[in-house]
């Protein structure tokens, strides 16, 4: 980079219309087609499989999470719109919270329908661009009633449909009329010592009905212990002032809060759940039976802000049950995780991505016994600033691969052995993409390559031989740095260039990529790219939450069972 001068930039986001049924954000008034004005919502043109429009089809519009009680509707948060279609198949959906949600559209007359994706910004329109109707098929399963109690009821629920379906006393179920997509189911009993049934990406397709595997609603008492765990975001906790979602909770198991000897020897019989006894996603990053200690994350629906009795459980001591950890779960890319890499692979084999991207990055150089060091979070990997990297193969036409003026977020714990005055990668997409890196001020620098006008820094001064929690946001013109959970820059400057933007790099882990080699020194550990621009909440409760000296979680040595609802209050 050349000699640093200060520049501003103007922009206009065009919207892209994706090919996929996940609908793309916009920032422009009106969404291709759609004939309306609006700053916030969703728009989206209907039309039948000979192209002609879809007139007058119903549209429903709930939150992602959101489940129809055994009794009556509950709306989970934000809230629930139902409309049709005008004359043209148009949809216009205006003045929506921000969040996650469903759309369902259907034709009953010809039995067609289609399902949408969205995450809605309070500042954009998202711009389904034109969408086919198709056949209406249907998911079947059964449910294991042998272990179950007589009279027992169960049903089946769909998130983001307002729709529940009561299982038979033969333990089958059909629930028809589903517009092609994928879907997330709930299997939940009117008996409130069994443990719920969560069962994701179940995929319904024009031509054939989706099957799923029969479902067995453990006994929560077949597990021989548990333990509360409270999610402190009080002022005595992580200080987090309002609610997050789908938050990937870390907990730390040690011989001072854990008897590793009354669980099984892989971890295999951990669970987590709500008090309710819904099940919670999990991964366990390490577990060491030998010197007793594990680094788990849960996947937690709803972080409440400024609350310090907030608890969820863990249940083991289970010598039949088999292992129900999902990374992919956890890390979903549907709320934004593109790439999560723990750096806790060994030697030269691969760093693995917990995402179902799979964006596993390729060693080189990485000695087991000297890169592979303890981390931040379980191990970390530490290079020598001459010769180890890894890289990620076919990355770069990937969902890796951002737009100029984009929404994303990269995140890494860093610990910095040598502060050299030159620049050093940390990760990066290219020189003439993105990248986080130290500088050769010795600061921390986020950058992002504009075409034929130059980078954009963001930066903060580096500190040596300490671990720190660096955040790197785009939001759009807006680039913002975090150190530790605290906002240190959201100015940037300009080194000017004339070169053509280039997204043709993979992304590269320890050093630049091409011919620029910006080696670096030290130890890297938990590193996030989201295709989403983060907020400050979320980014202080990761850092409350990951530092050695966790502010967020306190692991209770015992508890009193929780009361447990009824058929008629499973309301969550």
């Amino acid at each position: 980079m050349k000699q640093l001068k200060s520049w501003i930039f103007s922009l206009l986001f065009i919207s892209i219309l994706l090919p996929s049924l996940n609908c793309s954000v916009s920032t422009m008034e009106s969404g291709t087609g759609t004939g309306s004005e609006t700053t916030n919502g969703v728009t989206a043109t209907v039309h039948y499989q000979d192209g002609s429009p879809a007139a007058f089809a119903t549209v429903k519009i709930r939150p992602a999470d959101f489940l129809r009680d055994t009794v009556k509707a509950v709306e989970k948060k934000n809230e629930m719109v139902d409309t049709v279609t005008d004359t043209e198949g148009k949809i216009s959906l205006g003045s929506l919270d921000s969040g996650e949600y469903v759309l369902e559209i259907k034709d009953s007359r010809r039995a067609e329908g289609a399902l949408l994706h969205c995450k809605i910004r309070k500042d954009s329109l998202v711009n389904c661009g034109i969408v086919f109707l198709d056949q209406l098929n249907s998911i079947t399963g059964s449910v294991d009633y042998s272990e179950l109690p007589e009279s027992t009821n169960v049903y089946v629920q769909i998130y983001g449909l307002d729709l529940i379906k009561k299982v038979d006393s033969s333990g089958i179920f059909d629930i028809d009329s589903l517009a092609p997509g994928s879907y997330s189911i709930r299997v939940i009993t009117s008996q409130p010592a069994y443990i719920q049934k969560i069962i994701t990406d179940v995929k319904v397709s024009p031509v054939k009905k989706a099957v799923v595997d029969k479902i067995s609603l453990p006994l929560k008492s077949s597990w021989n212990y548990s333990k509360q765990i409270i999610l402190n975001t009080s002022v005595t906790g992580a200080n987090i002032a309002q609610n997050i979602y789908k938050f990937p909770v870390l907990i730390r198991l040690t011989k001072d809060n854990f008897d590793f000897k009354k669980a099984e020897i892989n971890g295999k019989d951990i669970r987590f759940i709500k008090k309710d006894n819904t099940p919670l996603a999990f991964e366990i990053e390490r577990w060491d039976h030998e010197k007793e200690r594990a680094d788990i994350w849960v996947k937690v629906d709803t972080i409440l802000g400024h609350n310090d009795s907030q608890h969820i459980f863990m249940l083991w001591g289970n010598p039949n049950a088999t292992s129900t950890e999902n990374s992919g779960n956890v890390f979903d890319t549907a709320a934004g995780f593109q790439g999560v890499w723990h750096m806790d692979s060994s030697g030269d084999t691969e760093l693995l991505d917990a995402t179902n991207n799979h964006y596993n990055a390729k060693c080189y150089s990485m000695n087991t016994r000297i890169s592979t060091v303890e981390g931040i979070v379980g191990n970390a990997q530490k290079f020598d600033g001459k010769t180890n990297y890894a890289i990620i193969k076919n990355s770069s036409n990937s969902k890796l691969n951002f737009s100029q003026y984009d929404f994303y977020t990269i995140s890494a714990w860093v610990y910095s052995d040598t502060l050299n005055y030159s620049y050093q990668s940390i990760i990066t997409k290219g020189d003439l993409q993105y990248g986080l890196q130290l500088s050769y001020e010795n600061k921390y620098q986020f950058f992002e390559y504009v075409h034929k006008r130059g980078w954009k820094c963001t930066e903060s001064p580096a500190i040596g031989k300490k671990w720190k929690y660096v955040v790197a946001v785009q939001n759009r013109t807006e680039q913002l740095l975090y150190v530790d959970g605290t906002l240190v820059s959201n100015t940037y400057f300009v080194v000017p260039g004339s070169e053509i933007r280039d997204i043709s790099e993979n992304v590269c882990i320890g050093k630049g990529t091409a011919d620029l080699k910006r080696w670096f020194t030290g130890l890297v550990d938990e590193i996030r790219i989201y295709n989403s621009a983060i907020n400050s909440n979320w980014i202080k409760l990761c850092y409350m939450n990951q530092r050695s000296d966790d502010k967020f979680v306190i692991i209770q040595e015992e508890h009193n069972e929780p009361k447990v609802l009824d058929e008629n209050e499973q309301t969550q």
